[in-house]
């Protein structure tokens, strides 16, 4: 079993050896961010780790080179059950997808419009405007 140093060791070379491309696939900034903040985790230590570690050797399944659809594949499979974990041990924000925001907003503005809270159509633009500062920040 690897220790949480020998994993950012791993990722540091890594990061050396592999174009920017790759590494935004990989998502290698969310998993620094997961090493960084391992030991702030209290209740799920034990699935972080088995994850971190099924992530690195998938890595090396794939010979550190995937396409968009691997990645989408590696970040429901590894880095939104991560995210989960460290969202509620540490306070990580979940990332929403566009078509999540999409769909808020659009609710959200119903709901506003159904209990008369919009007066002028300029105010339909109130929720996406929130939830969209949400998702970009």
């Amino acid at each position: 079993m690897e220790s949480i140093l020998e994993l950012q060791q791993k990722l540091n070379k890594i990061r050396d050896d592999l174009p920017i491309d790759q590494q935004r696939l990989f998502n290698l900034k969310s998993i620094q961010n997961f090493l960084l903040y391992f030991d702030k985790l209290s209740s799920s230590k034990s699935e972080a780790m088995k994850l971190l570690q099924k992530y690195f050797k998938m890595m090396e399944s794939y010979d550190y080179h995937i396409d968009k659809d691997i990645s989408k594949m590696i970040t429901e499979t590894y880095i939104t059950p991560l995210g989960v974990y460290y969202h509620k041990d540490v306070g990580f924000k979940i990332k929403l997808e566009i078509s999540d925001v999409i769909i808020y907003s659009i609710g959200g503005d119903l709901l506003l419009l159904i209990f008369g809270l919009i007066k002028k159509p300029e105010y339909l633009l109130i929720v996406p405007a929130f939830i969209l500062s949400y998702f970009f920040t």
